[in-house]
């Protein structure tokens, strides 16, 4: 029999079995809280953290803080300038500019803070403020610049402007004899290059020249100009006893009886034309399908008087009028054939009077060079062999030996307007 101790209250079977359940299930109630509770607090650092990640990893859109031309404040139109663009986010990036005329070139991008690269403009790029945009794979940015466009000269803003649409033929001569509007590859022989009027030119001498074959656009010439710059000092002129120097000739396969169907060349100088800086000049055409019988072959005589210098010439024939015409530096200058000596020059197929001779005269009227031997070469800085009894072969006598740039060839009789373009922007470089 159990004893019961006074004050100890009674105890049931089950406490007395389980003293500490309670206790035991309160505590592991409040551990698991606790573990929930640790385990949001670790979910929540974890969201936090990721969102950090997420916030650190945002892609950042390129800015321009500055952008500078190497030409200074302004780049000028025809030019061509590098550019510095500075500011952040800039990792492969590419810089383009959609204002026609305007191209970039040779982009190079340093790290993330700088792009480098080159301007080209064309000179009928107006005064004004430009941009460029900036594009990387996180977005765009954009920078100025302006550009101050050029002053008409004679009307024109560039030789390259004058009578474009009629051009067959230009000789740029920087540093190869290609025909880059006929697209004609040349062959030079003996030649190099030196500054020209506009970058490099064709500088002649002794045995060497060109050769080019002639663009289809020859043989359907009706009408023509040819422009030419030319530097003769008085150590390169021809001298007495030596053979006149071909500038530029339009010849058939035929080139001892055809290879003046278009004829420039300087001859050699009196004694009185050496002292005073002049040379002839002879200058004209072989209008080679004129009616059997008729004058064909026209090679006019003019004086240049400043030839220790650079000098404009243009040629022109008129098939419509039969006027032909020869400048000098923008001016027309007296041309000695055979109806006289004359600033303009009205040919014929015959002699004078109209009706006379057999056939009877006419005026010369369009060019026909497509039979018996249409054009198939250009000489330059050389006579065609056996033309004249020049130079036996080619390249043997008769070279020229000054310097001769910005050849072109037009199939319209240029005006005086024209020849003043190309005389003043010539001039200028441009």
């Amino acid at each position: 029999m159990l004893k019961r101790t006074r004050g100890s209250p009674a105890s049931s079977p089950n406490e007395n079995k389980f003293p500490n359940q309670k206790q035991m299930i309160m505590k592991t109630i409040s551990s698991k809280l606790r573990i929930l509770a640790i385990a949001g607090v670790v979910a929540l650092a974890a969201i936090v953290v990721q969102s950090c990640k997420k916030s650190s990893s945002t892609p950042s859109t390129p800015t321009v803080s500055s952008t500078t031309l190497a030409a200074g404040a302004t780049v000028t139109a025809g030019t061509s300038t590098g550019f510095t663009i500075s500011g952040t986010n800039l990792t492969n990036a590419t810089v383009t500019c959609t204002t026609a005329g305007i191209t970039v070139t040779n982009v190079t991008v340093t790290g993330s803070t700088t792009i480098t690269g080159t301007i080209t403009l064309v000179a009928a790029v107006a005064s004004g403020t430009y941009t460029l945009t900036i594009t990387t794979n996180n977005g765009t940015a954009s920078a100025s610049f302006t550009v101050t466009g050029l002053q008409l000269l004679g009307g024109f803003l560039s030789s390259d402007s004058v009578e474009h649409a009629s051009l067959i033929s230009y000789f740029t001569f920087n540093g190869n004899v290609n025909d880059t509007v006929g697209n004609q590859t040349g062959s030079a022989q003996g030649v190099t290059y030196i500054q020209g009027v506009r970058g490099e030119a064709y500088q002649g001498a002794a045995g060497a020249y060109a050769t080019v074959p002639a663009a289809a656009a020859y043989a359907a010439l009706q009408s023509f100009s040819v422009s030419v710059w030319y530097s003769l000092p008085m150590a390169a002129k021809p001298i007495s006893g030596s053979k006149a120097a071909g500038i530029f000739f339009v010849s058939g396969d035929t080139t001892g009886s055809d290879g003046g169907e278009i004829i420039l060349e300087t001859d050699v100088p009196s004694a009185t034309q050496y002292t005073n800086d002049s040379v002839p000049i002879h200058h004209g055409f072989n209008n080679i399908g004129g009616p059997a019988g008729s004058w064909m072959n026209f090679t006019m005589n003019s004086y240049d008087t400043a030839t220790s210098n650079w000098v404009h010439i243009v040629m022109t024939y008129d098939g419509g009028s039969s006027t032909y015409t020869f400048y000098e530096n923008g001016q027309p200058i007296a041309v000695s054939s055979a109806y006289g000596v004359s600033t303009s020059t009205t040919l014929y197929n015959g002699p004078l009077p109209l009706g006379s001779g057999s056939p009877a005269t006419t005026l010369m009227g369009n060019l026909t060079l497509t039979a018996p031997d249409p054009p198939t070469t250009l000489f330059i800085g050389t006579w065609p062999p056996g033309l004249y009894g020049v130079s036996a072969t080619l390249g043997s006598a008769g070279c020229f030996l000054g310097a001769i740039d910005e050849l072109r060839v037009f199939n319209i009789a240029l005006t005086q307007a024209d020849v003043v373009g190309l005389f003043l922007n010539g001039s200028a470089g441009r």
